[in-house]
C-alpha cells in the first residue's frame, strides 16, 4: 500500500473570533471532505470526530487531516487491477510535530470498506 497525499490543517483555521458552532463544525467538515473528493475523485471515509462540549459550546479536535492511498491488488474484484481509499480523520495533536494518530485510530478498519477498486 502506498501513501499519495496526507494533508493537515487546523480544524479553526480562519475563524477570527468567537466559538464554533455546530454549523461552523458541519461547514468545516464539509469544507475538507470536499478538499479531499478533489484529490481522490470521490468520498472518502469519514473517521467521526469526537466533539468536546466542556467548555460548554462544541468544539472539534485542533486538527483535521486525510490520507490517500493506493494498493495494487483490489480489495473486492478480483477482476479488477487496485484499489484506492481516502480518509479523514480529526486528532487533537499537532501532526508534524507529534505525528498523525491514523494507525491507532483504523485499527478497526477493513481496506475493502473504506476502498474501491479500480483498473489501470
Amino acid at each position: 500500500m502506498f501513501i499519495d497525499s496526507i494533508t493537515s490543517r487546523r480544524t479553526y483555521a480562519g475563524l477570527m473570533v468567537g466559538e464554533p458552532s455546530a454549523e461552523d463544525n458541519e461547514r468545516y467538515i464539509e469544507m475538507f471532505i470536499g478538499m479531499s473528493e478533489e484529490l481522490l475523485n470521490g468520498k472518502p471515509y469519514i473517521i467521526e470526530p469526537r466533539i468536546d462540549t466542556s467548555e460548554g459550546y462544541p468544539k472539534l479536535p485542533e486538527y483535521i487531516c486525510s490520507v490517500t492511498l493506493t494498493h495494487f491488488e483490489p480489495a473486492k474484484d478480483p477482476n479488477q487491477d487496485m484499489s484506492y481509499g481516502s480518509i479523514v480523520w480529526f486528532q487533537s495533536t499537532n501532526p508534524v510535530i507529534d505525528g498523525l494518530e491514523i494507525k491507532k485510530l483504523t485499527k478497526e478498519l477493513k481496506w475493502a470498506d473504506v476502498s474501491t477498486d479500480g483498473g489501470w
